[in-house]
């Protein structure tokens, strides 16, 4: 069974770290992702649709549905997304022990009218 471990940065330094610390733990190129690509942030289109999209995909059904639109509204706002497929039992601890050593964002941490914010 496949799932998805997600992560939030404030800054592309910090989210491009965390996953090349990923690829030289053993995680291939193919299943980590970094939104956007680049240090910008999506431009203000169709690009917010499209990322809400593949957050909804990656909760995968209506109960995270509020959880999708909060990642989706951080990218919208110029955070990182750090998403990695994992496919073996234990790795997605594994993979948020790695990430965490990168300071991701607590979105759940930070006041609902800031969720999206980078701070």
């Amino acid at each position: 069974m496949y799932s998805t471990v997600v992560a939030i940065f404030d800054e592309y330094g910090a989210a491009q770290s965390a996953a090349n610390a990923l690829f030289h733990e053993g995680f291939t190129q193919s299943s980590i992702k970094l939104s956007p690509a680049q240090a910008k942030a999506l431009p203000k289109t169709d690009s917010h649709w499209e990322m809400a999209h593949l957050l909804r995909a990656f909760f995968s059904n209506d109960q995270h549905a509020d959880d999708a639109d909060m990642y989706a509204e951080a990218v919208r706002r110029g955070a990182y997304l750090l998403s990695v497929e994992v496919s073996e039992q234990g790795q997605g601890k594994h993979v948020i022990d790695i990430v965490g050593r990168f300071h991701p964002v607590d979105l759940a941490q930070r006041p609902p009218q800031d969720r999206g914010t980078r701070h």
